[in-house]
C-alpha cells in the first residue's frame, strides 16, 4: 500500500514538472522519494501483532462419514477421556450417535441412543463416572425431552424412553392445558445431581421455560422459570459458584426483549434469584446466548444486531455474585470477535465459549467479507475478563463452508477440545469435526 501511493506521488510530481525546467523536476522526485521513504520507516514502525495464545493440539478430524447427515455435535470431558455426542440421519432413522476419544483418537463403537426420530440440539455432560446427554425426539408424534447416559466403558446405563416417560409427567400437563412440545433441553451434573432445562411450547403461541433435578430416574416437578405467556428463545444451564444458574433471552412482558439470569436452588429445585441484565436495544436476526463461570462471576454473551448474510459483534455482560450492581448490567464488546451469519435460515448456533483461569476462551464461526465470498473457519482465541484479546485469535480455515454448532469442552492443563458441523442438510449432508488446540 505505502508503495503504491509512493508511486502516485512520483508520478503526480513527473505531471506537474513538464513545464519547469528540469532540476526543479529532478529535486521533485527526489523529494517524493524521500517522502516514500519516510512512509516505509513509519509502516515499520507499527508493531507486528501479537502471535496467538492457542496453538493446534490434536489434529483435526472427521468424526462422521460422508452417507449420513450429521449434525448439532457437543462435547463433555471426563479424565482422559472425551465424549462427542450429535445427531446422526440415515434417512430411515435419526439417533443421536455417541462416541469417545482418548489421546485424540476414537476408542470402541459408536453408541447409539433413541427410539429413531431423534432431533438437536444436543447437549452433552460428564457427572464423574458417566457421560449423560439431552435431545429432543418425537414421543406419539410430539416432540419432549429425551436423556440418556453412557458409561466411561461405552456401556449404556439409562434407557433414554424411561427417563422420558417420567419427565412428561410433569405439573404442566396438568388437565384442560394445551402445551405439546418439550424442546431444546441442556443438562447439568452438579454435586451427584442432575440438572436438566428446557423450553416447553403452548398456545397461544409461547415458549415457557423449565428447570427440573434427576435423581436415578426419579424427577422432580418442573420448576417454572418464566410465565407461560413468555417466549423464551435460547437458554444455558452452567455452575456457579457452588450452585447453577440458567441464562436465558428472549420475549417478556408480551413485547419486551431481555436478557436475563435466574440463580437456581438444586435440592430442592428453586429459583433464588432472577435478575434482568440487558435489554437490547437492537433486535438481533439470531437469538443466541452462552455463559461461562469466571472466577466467582458468570459472564453471559450473545449476539450483538446482525444483517442477512454477515456478522455480528458477540457482546458480554459480566455478574458478579451478589447480583448487579444496578438495574441492567453493563455490557462489552468482546474484542475481535464478528460471528458470522449462516446462510441459511435456519437455528443455528455460531459460537461457543469454555472457562479458563483468569479469563475464557471462545471460538467462534467466521466468513471474511461474506458478500465477496471471502474466507471461512472457525477462529478460537483466548480472553482477560474484561473482553480483551490474550493475544491473537487462532484461524482454523475450512474452505467453503461456514462451521455451525460450534462446541468446547476444557481438557487437561491448557487443552481445549473443540467440534463443529459443516454443511446444510438435507441439501447437503452434514459432517461432523473433532480437534483440539493448546491454550498455555
Amino acid at each position: 500500500m505505502v508503495a503504491r501511493w509512493g508511486l502516485c506521488i512520483v508520478l503526480a510530481l513527473l505531471a506537474c514538472s513538464k513545464d519547469r525546467p528540469s532540476r526543479d523536476g529532478i529535486d521533485d522526485v527526489a523529494a517524493a522519494l524521500r517522502e516514500l521513504e519516510r512512509m516505509g520507516a513509519a509502516a515499520h514502525d507499527v508493531a507486528p501483532p501479537p502471535p496467538p495464545a492457542c496453538r493446534e493440539g490434536s489434529s483435526l478430524q472427521v468424526v462422521s462419514s460422508q452417507d449420513v447427515a450429521a449434525a448439532s455435535p457437543s462435547l463433555a470431558w471426563g479424565p482422559g477421556v472425551v465424549g462427542l455426542a450429535y445427531i446422526r440421519d440415515e434417512g430411515p432413522r435419526s439417533v443421536l450417535a455417541f462416541q469417545r476419544f482418548v489421546d485424540g483418537r476414537p476408542h470402541g463403537p459408536v453408541v447409539d441412543l433413541g427410539d429413531g426420530a431423534a432431533r438437536d440440539p444436543t447437549s452433552a455432560a460428564w457427572d464423574g463416572t458417566s457421560f449423560v446427554f439431552a435431545w429432543g425426539e418425537p414421543k406419539d408424534l410430539v416432540p419432549e425431552v429425551y436423556v440418556g447416559m453412557v458409561d466411561a466403558a461405552g456401556e449404556v446405563r439409562w434407557d433414554a424412553s424411561r427417563l422420558t416417560e417420567t419427565v412428561q409427567t410433569g405439573q404442566w400437563r396438568t388437565a384442560g392445558r394445551t402445551a405439546v412440545e418439550s424442546k431444546d433441553a441442556r443438562v447439568l451434573a452438579l454435586h451427584g445431581v442432575l440438572l436438566l432445562s428446557w423450553r416447553t411450547r403452548t398456545f397461544p403461541d409461547a415458549h415457557p421455560l423449565y428447570f427440573a433435578e434427576v435423581h436415578g430416574l426419579e424427577v422432580s416437578p418442573p420448576v417454572p422459570i418464566s410465565a407461560e405467556t413468555d417466549v423464551v428463545l435460547d437458554h444455558q444451564l452452567v455452575p456457579w459458584g457452588d450452585g447453577a444458574a440458567i441464562a436465558y433471552l428472549g420475549r417478556f412482558a408480551k413485547t419486551q426483549r431481555q436478557v436475563r439470569l435466574a440463580r437456581v436452588g438444586v435440592s430442592p429445585p428453586a429459583i433464588l434469584d432472577d435478575w434482568l441484565v440487558s435489554e437490547p436495544s437492537h433486535t438481533p436476526d439470531s437469538f443466541e446466548l452462552a455463559a461461562v463461570p469466571v472466577d466467582e462471576d458468570l459472564v453471559l454473551l450473545w449476539r450483538g444486531r446482525t444483517e442477512f448474510n454477515s456478522t455480528s459483534n458477540i457482546v458480554f455482560a459480566r455478574v458478579g455474585p451478589q447480583g448487579l450492581s444496578g438495574p441492567v448490567a453493563d455490557t462489552t464488546v468482546v474484542e475481535g470477535a464478528l460471528a458470522s451469519n449462516p446462510q441459511v435460515n435456519q437455528p443455528r448456533r455460531s459460537f461457543a465459549v469454555a472457562p479458563y483461569p483468569q479469563g475464557f476462551v471462545l471460538a467462534w464461526s467466521y466468513q471474511d467479507d461474506p458478500d465477496r465470498g471471502g474466507g471461512s473457519g472457525l477462529r478460537i482465541a483466548r480472553y482477560h475478563t474484561d473482553g480483551s484479546l490474550d493475544g491473537s485469535p487462532l484461524a482454523l480455515p475450512i474452505e467453503g463452508h461456514i462451521a455451525r454448532d460450534p462446541s468446547l469442552a476444557r481438557g487437561a492443563g491448557g487443552e481445549i477440545w473443540y467440534t463443529y458441523s459443516v454443511g446444510d442438510p438435507p441439501t447437503e449432508r452434514g459432517r461432523v469435526y473433532l480437534g483440539s488446540v493448546i491454550c498455555e
